[in-house]
């Protein structure tokens, strides 16, 4: 009995085992066998990055893109269901080595480090380390950030780099970091880094995305030379052949340098509708220029909040019956007025549940607003964190005001619904129509 028990485990063992290395060692059979492919992408990376509503863009998203449907060709498989999976610098090779992300194409540097945990396709792009300032700080090179506020990304090596540069011998600086790129240009855009040590590409994409670009300035000696690349896991030969086969097709075809044209060579596109409010709008109409970053804010959620209220009304008056409307009509009313005192009362009742919804979403949706430098509830969070390290409290503290002041706003929408339910009814403006 014990024999058996004991081949028994050793077969579970071996089958196991053999799971787990189709899993992390055969990427391909992975794919082939689910359909589907796990795409490492950045947030705020000069390579890789976001509109919003998990839509992932930059040169390498698209080259990624390009590889994944040469390998859906190489497998026969009819779809490909590609996931797109954010990472950080911290996170990214846990991420990989794990099984987590199949290919990650964001701004990784290639380096010998590294290859003990991770394998890296063919280099891709070629970045220098350098240094963004505002333009009337008066930096233009390393010894002049003596005694002065260095901000980087955490996870990254662009400080590391910065302190072993020769010309930085007797420079002392302080440092401080940022969860993401986006939150360390945040720290120079809002004087809190005098500085900002990072990938060219990635200082050129958040200063093109401010308000002001000239107001900044890229300085300094060239801080390192590093090779970027797409990164994959260890030990599986057959599908770093089939990433870096599609590279070198792309790159025989010349569409890769089409793709760099588009990328780098053309304006960067607006990340979300704050950023075309806040950047393209007072360029093409004068009057908001020097407009406050707050108003323009509320322009662009009131205009979207504005969209989504006036479908919810629509919908609340198409589920009224045709004959309110006739009947109105037939009354002698006008068809302003037939929706005046007919049409809006009732449909309005309909549409409190929805509208409730929109009154969290904007308070909600508001949270966005410190892309743009503009201090709320999420900026102050980001600003305590980094001042206190003491990130769990901070954001706990940040989420019971969010779940607070939501439930403040159901318990008026609530009572508002109570006051306008029409008399007799049990369920409310739901039960008048039933």
């Amino acid at each position: 009995m014990k024999k058996h028990l004991l081949a028994a485990t050793v077969t579970s063992l071996c089958l196991s085992a053999g799971s787990v290395g189709a899993q992390t060692g055969d990427t391909l059979a992975k794919i082939k066998t689910s359909g589907s492919v796990t795409l490492g992408v950045r947030e705020s990376s000069g390579l890789s990055y976001t509109l919003g509503n998990g839509k992932y863009v930059g040169f390498h998203t698209e080259m990624a893109e390009r590889i994944l449907a040469d390998i859906q060709k190489q497998l026969g498989l009819a779809t490909l269901a590609t996931k797109y999976q954010p990472v950080t610098s911290q996170n990214r090779i846990p991420l990989v080595t794990n099984g987590t992300v199949d290919l990650e194409c964001g701004s990784t540097t290639n380096t010998t480090a590294r290859q003990k945990d991770v394998a890296f396709a063919m280099t891709t792009y070629v970045e220098e380390i350098r240094t963004a300032t505002k333009a009337n700080s008066g930096i233009t090179s390393i010894r002049d950030l003596n005694g002065k506020t260095v901000a980087t990304t955490t996870g990254t090596t662009s400080v590391q780099t910065l302190r072993k540069h020769q010309r930085a011998d007797g420079v002392d600086f302080k440092e401080v970091f940022g969860k993401d790129h986006a939150d360390s240009f945040l720290l120079l855009e809002t004087g809190r880094a005098d500085a900002f040590v990072m990938d060219v590409s990635i200082l050129a994409a958040n200063i093109s995305k401010s308000k002001a670009p000239s107001d900044y300035k890229i300085v300094g000696e060239v801080l390192s030379v590093e090779p970027i690349a797409c990164m994959l896991r260890k030990d599986d030969p057959a599908f770093k052949k089939a990433v870096d086969d599609s590279i070198k097709r792309q790159v025989a075809d010349g569409s890769l340098a089409k793709l760099y044209d588009k990328w780098f060579m053309q304006p960067v596109p607006p990340s979300n509708q704050i950023f075309l409010w806040y950047h393209v709008l007072p360029s093409m109409f004068p009057v908001l220029k020097g407009a406050p970053g707050f108003a323009l804010v509320v322009l662009a959620l009131g205009f979207f909040t504005s969209a989504r209220i006036a479908e919810q009304v629509r919908a609340g008056i198409q589920t009224l019956p045709s004959g309110q409307r006739y009947a109105g009509l037939a009354m002698g009313f006008t068809t302003l007025q037939t929706y005046r005192y007919v049409l809006l009362p009732m449909a309005f009742r309909i549409i409190i549940p929805p509208l409730t919804s929109e009154m969290m979403n904007i308070f909600k949706n508001s949270s966005v607003a410190f892309a743009v430098s503009v201090a709320e509830l999420t900026m102050f969070a980001m600003q305590a964190q980094e001042e206190t390290a003491r990130g769990i409290e901070v954001y706990l503290a940040v989420t019971a005001l969010y779940i607070i002041s939501a439930l403040i706003i159901n318990r008026i929408m609530v009572f508002i619904e109570k006051r306008v339910r029409i008399p007799g009814t049990a369920g409310g403006a739901a039960g008048g129509h039933r």
